[in-house]
């Protein structure tokens, strides 16, 4: 599904012991600025897609990047180990503004259709659209009947296409603990989704 969502992709010039780094972070003052063009859009879709509120998700990715700015100076030059911190504050960040309002609110299909540009292909014809759009919300529905950390490695997993050593990293877990938790979180995630063939094939393509 990732290959839907609009992101920035930009080729890093430079390289540090076989990692990319950022040659105008480490020059620039304003370091930030080369953060904000590679991973804003990217930051922005995750956490659209994690709350399903783009209010909320753009407040979230600001003060992502607002501590960015600070921890600036102390980041690694290593372009994976940048990326895997955004992804990390803003989950942690997400985590604090759920506890904050307690249970999630059911999310209504114009919601999701409000957010198709970020979670949904709005190029199909207008019947398939709204194949996916249902389908999407019945994947919704049951990603957030999952505790966090579930719906963390599955969103990471297969929305955000990371690998098992990457959403390690940005969860501070062990690559082996990902593995379970992704196929706990399958389970109970099928659970939901009782013979769902779509879900089947979502499984099917990117469980591997």
């Amino acid at each position: 599904m990732n290959d839907t969502v609009p992101t920035m992709v930009c080729a890093e010039t430079e390289t540090t012991g076989g990692h990319a780094t950022f040659p105008r972070a480490q020059a620039d003052p304003d370091g930030i600025t080369d953060l904000f063009e590679r991973y804003y859009d990217l930051i922005l879709s995750y956490t659209a897609r994690r709350l399903l509120n783009m209010s909320d998700a753009e407040d979230v990715t600001a003060e992502t990047f607002s501590r960015a700015l600070t921890a600036l100076p102390s980041m690694s030059p290593v372009a994976a180990a940048r990326r895997a911190w955004l992804y990390r504050t803003a989950t942690n960040l997400i985590h604090d503004l759920r506890r904050r309002r307690g249970a999630r609110p059911e999310v209504p299909l114009a919601t999701i259709e409000e957010l198709g540009r970020w979670i949904a292909d709005p190029a199909r014809d207008p019947e398939s659209h709204a194949n996916q759009l249902e389908e999407l919300r019945e994947i919704v529905r049951a990603l957030r009947s999952l505790p966090d950390k579930y719906e963390n490695v599955l969103v990471l997993r297969f929305f955000e296409e990371l690998k098992i050593t990457e959403i390690a990293d940005v969860l501070g877990i062990r690559p082996g603990t990902v593995k379970w938790r992704v196929h706990a979180a399958l389970r109970k995630l099928g659970a939901v989704l009782t013979a769902d063939p779509s879900f089947e094939r979502l499984v099917t393509r990117k469980g591997e």
